[in-house]
């Protein structure tokens, strides 16, 4: 009996499966099962978490605000004027009459003061050869009219004449005195007009510039030897020496204009010719900037062409070109002369009637 439970249990372990180690198998796959699955969470979540953060993390860009087209905001502003104009907020402006001619009002002479100086247009790099003035003496930078070539590089203000107005350092005046500007179309009344014209001018310079007269009939004749300051007194005096050459001097009371019988006289024959070449010689021994001349007619010293070349050999002598603004005066001829002359000379040419 014995035996025979030995080889039936013998037998029975060799012939089936033992049960243990199939329920060893189960939990080795379950636990697999469930690593894999957690390790899939983990990976999930990680990724999730790491998509928020870069999420977070970026930069949000907000638009600006709209930009406003400048002509509708100017036409907002022009409409917004006239509303308030008719709704009385400000009152309007009275219109300006402005004028370029020499006013009878002239302002008063500005003290000159030692740290201050005025610099014209042409003293600046870049700029010579054309620049702009103001007239009377007060400053440059509100000058309304524009000349050619103004300027002469040197520190002083500007003039005005006739309504034209330049900026410069030195200036000469060179006036026709001859008999011809008292008759045909002229008498005691237009000569006189023109003699107040170069008193203003002269008045109205800055003391910080230099300048001189000249007149010129048979021959010419000059304030001074050399250039003076534009103070007051120089002035004052050049007032009364362009006085003492006016030909209406040689008129009686009440006499408008005069006869060719004046200009022989002793005292008249300094009236009797047009010596422009003369005057222009002189002008350019000053050495100016500027010169103003003023004429009626052809010169009667030498032919028009001799003294225009006259002329260009003193500016080619000069380490800098004067500027020649020319005025014909009720000219009866040389009109083709002073416009020439003008233009030569970068300066402005002007037929006053």
């Amino acid at each position: 009996m014995s035996s025979k439970r030995k080889v039936v249990r013998a037998g029975s372990s060799a012939g089936s499966p033992s049960p243990a180690p199939r329920r060893g198998f189960r939990v080795s796959l379950f636990f697999v099962l469930s690593v894999l699955v957690h390790v899939g969470f983990a990976v999930v979540a990680g990724f999730l978490v790491v998509q928020n953060i870069q999420t977070k993390r970026k930069m949000a860009f907000q638009e600006g605000p709209p930009v406003v087209d400048p002509t509708h905001r100017a036409v907002e502003h022009k409409v917004s004027m006239v509303q308030k104009m008719k709704t009385g907020g400000a009152p309007p402006q009275a219109r300006r009459i402005v004028s370029t001619g020499i006013g009878s009002i002239a302002m008063p002479e500005m003290p000159r003061m030692p740290s201050a100086s005025l610099m014209t247009p042409s003293a600046l790099p870049g700029m010579s050869g054309s620049g702009f003035g103001p007239g009377a003496g007060i400053g440059m930078a509100m000058a309304p009219t524009m000349g050619a070539g103004q300027g002469g590089g040197a520190a002083g203000g500007g003039f005005s004449f006739f309504g034209f107005r330049g900026a410069t350092g030195s200036i000469v005046y060179v006036v026709d005195i001859s008999g011809s500007m008292i008759q045909g179309t002229k008498d005691r009344t237009s000569y006189e007009k023109l003699e107040q014209e170069v008193i203003k001018s002269i008045n109205a310079l800055s003391p910080a510039m230099k300048f001189n007269v000249i007149t010129f009939g048979s021959e010419a004749f000059v304030y001074q030897r050399t250039m003076v300051g534009a103070t007051p007194m120089e002035k004052e005096k050049a007032v009364k020496w362009l006085k003492s050459y006016s030909p209406c001097l040689l008129l009686a009371s009440g006499q408008m204009q005069g006869n060719d019988a004046a200009w022989v006289s002793a005292k008249g024959r300094r009236h009797n010719q047009t010596s422009s070449k003369l005057a222009l010689n002189k002008a350019f021994e000053q050495g100016p900037d500027t010169i103003v001349f003023v004429s009626d007619g052809e010169p009667t010293d030498d032919q028009r062409d001799k003294v225009l070349w006259s002329v260009r050999e003193h500016q080619e002598s000069r380490s800098k070109r004067a500027v020649i603004n020319v005025f014909a005066y009720k000219a009866d001829s040389g009109q083709y002369f002073m416009e020439k002359l003008a233009k030569d000379n970068g300066g402005k040419y002007s037929d006053i009637r």
